[in-house]
């Protein structure tokens, strides 16, 4: 019972922090496209 419970929270986790580095990632490039369009 307690390990399905860890696997749960274990895929939970791994899909929020992904979701989270490809936010990041996202951002970081719209942010530097931004920047490349600003200066030209």
């Amino acid at each position: 019972m307690s390990i399905g419970f860890f696997l749960v929270g274990g895929v939970i986790f791994a899909l929020y922090m992904g979701l989270t580095i490809w936010n990041i990632v996202n951002s970081n490039n719209k942010q530097s496209e931004d920047n490349r369009s600003n200066k030209n």
